[in-house]
């Protein structure tokens, strides 16, 4: 059984950095490039706007995780609005509603800070359309990338 709630990102730093190579072997297109190295001092430079959600065991092992960045929209500065910046779930813990229940809890947060809109982006080689569908999310557009070696 997991819990579901908010934490401090610069708390988190080191259990990120853990499962950061499981998140960037899923969610890298160019396997070769798969060489995790997330920019923790910009997160935490953007301090109380980084909303993370965490799923953790029994034990209180981090198994999934949400990071959003919450801003006033560039062209709709009226408008606040969320971008997830990576989310992941163990696989040992999906396809029981862990995901669903993970994305709630991400929802309420956004509910309680005001967000009016949020993108949640998907590699197009993991199929969540059904989660994503079962939480409300519409398609709205499909980003391309190209791989320019290092």
């Amino acid at each position: 059984m997991l819990t579901f709630q908010k934490e401090d990102y610069v708390d988190l730093v080191g259990e990120i950095d853990q499962i950061a190579p499981a998140i960037s072997y899923e969610v890298d297109i160019y396997p070769e490039a798969a060489q995790p190295n997330i920019d923790h001092k910009k997160l935490i430079i953007l301090g109380s706007s980084i909303l993370v959600v965490t799923a953790r065991d029994e034990d209180g092992v981090l198994r999934g995780l949400t990071v959003s960045f919450i801003t006033k929209d560039t062209l709709f500065k009226h408008i606040l609005t969320s971008y997830s910046v990576f989310y992941y779930l163990d696989p040992e813990y999906r396809g029981s509603g862990n995901g669903f229940k993970l994305f709630q809890t991400t929802e309420k947060w956004y509910d309680k800070f005001g967000v009016q809109r949020s993108f949640l982006p998907r590699k197009l080689h993991i199929d969540s359309r059904e989660l994503f569908n079962k939480l409300d999310y519409v398609p709205v557009e499909v980003n391309y990338t190209k791989y320019r070696g290092y």
